[in-house]
């Protein structure tokens, strides 16, 4: 998958080259842009803490990707 976004605004971080964490008022947020599907996977991470943030936005993203391959295995 490739980024939808190159450049990211101050409090946004870039995980694995393809989402991003970032806060929204007190709480940080999982975003990931799906390509096939034209829209974000979008998830609240429930912390304020950036370095909590950032180890819950690489786990989502595991689960995300893992989701997508079963899909696409399943349909195609």
């Amino acid at each position: 998958m490739a980024l939808k976004k190159q450049n990211f605004a101050e409090g946004e971080i870039a995980i694995f080259d393809e989402a991003c964490v970032y806060k929204r008022g007190e709480y940080w947020q999982f975003r990931l842009w799906l390509p096939k599907e034209n829209k974000y996977a979008r998830k609240s991470l429930r912390t304020r803490s950036e370095s909590t943030a950032v180890e819950r936005g690489e786990a989502a993203m595991q689960r995300v990707c893992i989701y997508c391959w079963d899909a696409e295995r399943l349909v195609g």
